[in-house]
């Protein structure tokens, strides 16, 4: 229900930067499941709700994507 809602406010844009977010969220998780090098994957959780919102602002300002 969640993602009905937001699809009407989330652009092309913001889904990418999005997903950009979430594969670097799985790499990182690849590298502690795989014992190569400790990160604190749970830290970068706000990046999922940051992205979309810096979009969000350079749209309001003119940038383009």
């Amino acid at each position: 229900m969640l993602a009905a809602y937001l699809g009407g406010f989330l652009t092309d844009p913001m889904i990418g930067e999005i997903s950009a977010a979430g594969g670097v969220l799985i790499m990182g998780l690849g590298l502690v499941l795989l014992e190569i090098k400790r990160l604190r994957v749970a830290n970068y959780l706000p990046a999922l709700l940051i992205a979309p919102l810096v979009v969000a602002m350079l749209t309001m300002m003119g940038v383009s994507f």
